[in-house]
């Protein structure tokens, strides 16, 4: 008989595809403890992996995990010196390794097994081993399925082995429907090295890390021994620098504490919220969730950093289908890898492991959705002194642009009129009527907002609010702009007693201001420093930056020089020379433009404001109060009908609403719903002041008091009013009468008599105590030249103020030309 020179782990696993469960004991011929074994196998594409769970007695089962990528990683120390120790490793299996082998059979002698004659054949692996099996029927068939494999010998390249007799009683090899995937991956948590062997099919697995800019999701973790249960809502984006966190954290009797902060990254600083809505600012620390050292930049500053944020940055490798917690659907995925150093409390753990969990997307997508995350730090190999776990619901890419202005609003900080600006942006559309761009309405607010934030000179948190206002000649867009804290505020501030050696640098000069002066003075630096110095001594004010990689803040509380310290940890006081300040934004803004790319042509198209206007106190200075509207219908809505009544977008609040009327195209807007829901607001515009309405207790309608839309002339009325005949009314239909009519530019009202009127002018008017005229309020559509005047004139008035020129020119049509530009000195000139 020939003999060949083998062992069994030499030999390649081979299985059909399949998932296979063996139903095995193992049996040492000078032991009478038996081993009970379960092999489960999942066999697809040519790669197999396995796990074998076997128990000796009352013990605790042992779990041992394979693949096919490398024969040798099961091969480590066990209980037993013998060659029971391999056969445990590889398994009831090992027959198939056998068989693939095909070796030159030896019939033998039949025998009883288990109360049953067996058909039995023999060979020899190499001369110190040989193998004996056991079948029932026809060779062809029994060998592939044996239900004894007898073993003696010894393994000689081991040092040490005995030669004994074992076998494998194998009660059933069968292929179930059931799919293995999850259960020959290993227990997450475990990081099992010669697992992850580099030559393994799942080392090429990439973990799959975050490509958008933008991330919102919910957590809820709790832990074991590793704090307290919490809730967090996540709102992200990278490209603005910008995130709120929403925690709710359970504590003990019940007790909840909650937290409500906004992260602006670009500016450094933290807005939270409390629950009786009041704001906080205080500067960001390098503790703050998702911040990272920004590699790209030589001075070092920091970021917000999505794949920081989730923990996505570390070494992961691919561990392969797994359940996770009570979510048993199929299709998870787990990447994990082994941290040194973490702490928890008071204690500091050595090891720890992370675990990623992800859902595969199903619909031919390859892209990943996370919907776990666990920490696990062991004790020993049966138990854990703490661990984490994170489920994530409602897990997303994209932020609306009305959820993205929502949720990282701060305007609740600056609620002052003086800390805030809205700024009008003027558009003609050349070439195209200007309503052609409705469909991009949204596309439109997110450009601007993207084209402010990336002129580095506005973050993201002072935006506030993008309204669109658009008719077939013009768009105009209004943004509302929130002021910033001052210098001296925006970072972490010590009073310190520094040693003069920590003073004694080039970069010590003497000021005449105060601290914010000196913070001003070192913002515009651009090289990295840790901290600001502002000191007080009898030779002038002290200024100095300090970079703690080169000069070290030593206090000398006895003898050292009073100083107030700003710590700048971010590195990022840089940006606060860069960012605008509130006084005159308008004119720092003239260059935006707007870039949008036409869905179905791929065409680009420009858009260049010809205005930039600071409009805040026209019209944000008005407060709504019930002077303003004729009626306050509470618990009403306007009936939708898209002729009179129209549903409007970009609005966020009734002041934003309100604006969408008065400042509506013809100006003819009578009547407006605004409608406040959990999840959304609606507007709603009407031409009619009598529109149709239906009972809703989420909203209210106002009709809107045309009087607002007026300048007042007093004592003044027309000398002749053409086609106009006098009528009885009171002021406020008066106003309305001439607010609905094209051809009333402006009326005149004495006594309870109203008459519709064309243009003023001084020259067309007179004196009179018992008379006024109204002039339409348009003053704020027009922006001031300075000093120059406009050479091409085709018209002249005399004594008319800014309003009333304005008035003139803004609705002056001859030959079907609409004049926009217009100049105003003691007299006015069209």
């Amino acid at each position: 008989m020939s003999t060949f020179a083998v062992v069994p782990i030499d030999l390649p696993l081979d299985i059909e595809e399949g998932n296979w469960l063996i139903k095995a004991t193992l049996t040492d011929n000078e032991d009478p403890k038996q081993i009970k074994m379960d092999e489960y196998i999942k066999s697809a594409n040519g790669t197999i992996r396995g796990k074998i769970v076997f128990k000796v007695e009352d013990k605790d089962p042992f779990e041992i995990f394979y693949t096919n990528a490398n024969q040798y990683e099961r091969l480590f120390s066990f209980v037993k010196d013998n060659y029971s120790t391999n056969l445990v490793l590889l398994g009831p299996s090992v027959i198939f390794r056998i068989n693939k082998f095909a070796p030159v059979w030896k019939a033998g002698q039949d025998d009883v097994i288990r109360g049953v004659k067996q058909h039995s054949v023999t060979t020899y692996l190499n001369p110190k081993l040989e193998v004996r099996f056991y079948y029932k029927g026809n060779s062809l068939e029994g060998l592939k399925r044996p239900t004894r494999a007898w073993f003696r010998g010894y393994d000689p390249n081991y040092m040490g082995s005995t030669e004994d007799k074992f076998w494998f009683d194998i009660y059933s090899i069968t292929r179930v429907d059931q799919n293995f995937d999850t259960i020959v991956t290993p227990k997450p948590g475990i990081v099992c090295d010669r697992y992850f062997s580099e030559s393994s099919a799942k080392a090429k697995v990439p973990f799959p890390k975050l490509t958008q800019h933008s991330l919102h999701f919910i957590a809820k973790t709790k832990g074991l021994n590793a704090g307290p249960a919490k809730n967090d809502e996540v709102y992200a984006d990278e490209m603005y620098q910008i995130a709120r966190i929403k925690t709710s954290t359970y504590g003990k009797d019940n007790e909840t504490i909650k937290t409500d902060i906004i992260y602006d990254y670009q500016l450094g600083l933290e807005y939270e919220f409390t629950q009786e809505e009041k704001c906080s600012v205080s500067p960001m620390s390098l503790s703050a969730p998702g911040i990272v050292e920004d590699s790209s930049l030589t001075y070092g500053n920091y970021k917000l950093d999505l794949n920081r944020l989730l923990n996505f940055d570390l070494n992961y490798r691919y561990l392969g289908p797994v359940l996770f917690e009570d979510r048993d659907e199929i299709g998870l995925h787990a990447w994990e890898t082994l941290n040194k150093d973490f702490e928890v409390g008071e204690t500091t753990y050595s090891n720890f492991v992370t675990t990623q969990y992800f859902s595969k997307l199903t619909d031919g997508q390859t892209d990943y959705t996370l919907v776990g995350t666990t920490l696990k730090i062991p004790a020993n190999e049966k138990k854990m002194a703490a661990s984490l776990a994170t489920r994530y619901y409602d897990y997303g890419h994209e932020i609306s642009y009305s959820d993205s202005m929502e949720k990282f609003s701060v305007k609740d900080c600056y609620s002052e009129l003086k800390a805030k600006r809205t700024i009008a942006f003027f558009f003609t559309c050349s070439g195209t009527p200007c309503d052609y761009f409705n469909q991009y309405y949204y596309d439109i607010q997110d450009k601007l907002r993207e084209g402010l934030i990336n002129s580095g000179t506005i973050s993201a948190s002072r935006i506030s609010n993008i309204e669109l206002i658009i008719n077939s000649e013009e768009m105009i867009i209004y943004v509302t702009i929130l002021d910033f804290p001052r210098l001296k505020n925006a970072f972490k501030m010590q009073k310190m007693k520094l040693a003069e050696k920590t003073l004694a640098t080039s970069s010590s000069v003497t000021i005449d201001g105060d601290e914010e002066a000196c913070l001003r003075t070192n913002s515009y630096k651009y090289e990295p420093f840790t901290a600001v110095a502002f000191c007080k001594t009898e030779n002038g004010n002290i200024c100095q930056r300090i970079d703690e990689d080169k000069v070290k803040l030593v206090e000398d509380k006895d003898n050292g020089i009073p100083c107030s310290v700003f710590m700048t940890p971010l590195k990022n006081i840089f940006r606060y020379n860069r960012e605008l300040p509130l006084e005159n934004i308008h004119k720092k803004l003239a260059l935006i433009e707007i870039s949008l790319t036409a869905p179905n042509s791929n065409e680009m198209v420009k858009l260049t404001p010809y205005q930039v206007t600071d409009v805040t106190k026209v019209d944000d200075d008005v407060h709504l109060t019930n002077s303003l509207y004729e009626t306050i219908m509470q618990n009403s809505k306007l009936i939708e009908d898209n002729l009179d009544t129209v549903r409007v977008d970009g609005t966020n609040d009734l002041s934003s609403c309100r604006r969408k009327c008065v400042k509506s195209a013809e100006n003819n807007c009578q009547s407006f719903s605004f409608c406040t829901y959990d999840d959304r607001v609606e507007c709603f515009v009407s031409t009619n002041s009598t529109g149709k309405t239906t009972l809703h207790e989420s909203c209210d309608t106002y009709l809107i008091e045309s009087l607002t839309k007026y300048k007042k002339i007093s004592l003044r009325r027309f000398i002749n009013i053409e086609k106009s005949v006098p009528f009885e009314s009171f002021l406020g239909k008066c106003a309305s009468f001439c607010s609905n009519s094209d051809s009333c530019k402006s009326f005149q009202f004495c006594s309870g008599s109203c008459s519709l009127a064309g243009y003023y002018t001084d020259e067309t008017s007179v004196y009179r105590e018992s008379c006024d005229i109204y002039i339409p309020k348009v003053l704020d559509r027009f922006v001031s030249s300075g000093q120059s005047i406009v050479e091409d004139v085709f018209h002249t008035e005399v004594n008319l103020n800014a309003d009333q020129c304005a008035a003139l020119c803004y609705h002056w049509n001859d030959n079907d030309v609409n004049q926009k530009e217009c100049e105003w000195t003691a007299q006015c000139r069209g």
